[in-house]
């Protein structure tokens, strides 16, 4: 689990007027340290993923609400005997309950369409390392757009701090 906070970015002039941004993530992924496959060997041996969320930008009137589902890697960026800060990058998908509609929420000029794609770029710094559970601060940059589908679309960008828990246990095989 993952909580962000922080600040949505105006999108044009006359943005809706925003408070703090939440978003609660829930991620699945695999370490895969002892992949044989050549990818996850010229890769580094990232660990791969997808997670889940909601995110609250901040107006829930004028802006709303983002269901994310977004595919992510990890890589460790941090010395090879440490291993505590590494980079996190993820592309996926968002669906928005609060859009621009001409006539009725002309000031949000930000998200034209239900469905988005969205990129994450964070990069984490792990603390109180034990065997089965890892803490992580993370800071980085959240966007969300429709890719200029339909007109208007300034995205959303957000810069964002959070508090997360990664939990490590081994599948077994049967």
């Amino acid at each position: 689990p993952e909580f962000l906070v922080g600040k949505t970015q105006p999108a044009n002039i006359d943005f809706p007027e925003t408070s703090l941004q939440t978003t609660y993530l829930l991620s699945f992924g695999k370490h895969n340290d002892d992949n044989p496959q050549e990818w996850a060997q010229r890769l580094g041996y990232p660990r791969t993923g997808v997670m889940f969320g909601v995110t609250d930008f901040g107006n829930s009137e004028k802006i709303g609400q983002a269901m994310v589902l977004q595919p992510y890697v990890e890589f460790d960026i941090g010395r090879k005997k440490r291993r505590d800060v590494s980079l996190n990058i993820g592309l996926g998908a968002s669906y928005f309950k609060t859009n621009h509609v001409s006539l009725y929420n002309i000031t949000n000029q930000a998200v034209s369409t239900r469905f988005t794609w969205n990129y994450r770029m964070f990069v984490n710094y792990r603390f109180g390392a034990k065997k089965k559970v890892n803490f992580r601060l993370s800071g980085g940059y959240f966007h969300h757009s429709n890719g200029h589908t339909k007109l208007p679309n300034q995205g959303l960008n957000s810069f964002l701090i959070g508090l997360s828990a990664q939990f490590n246990y081994k599948v077994r095989d049967t």
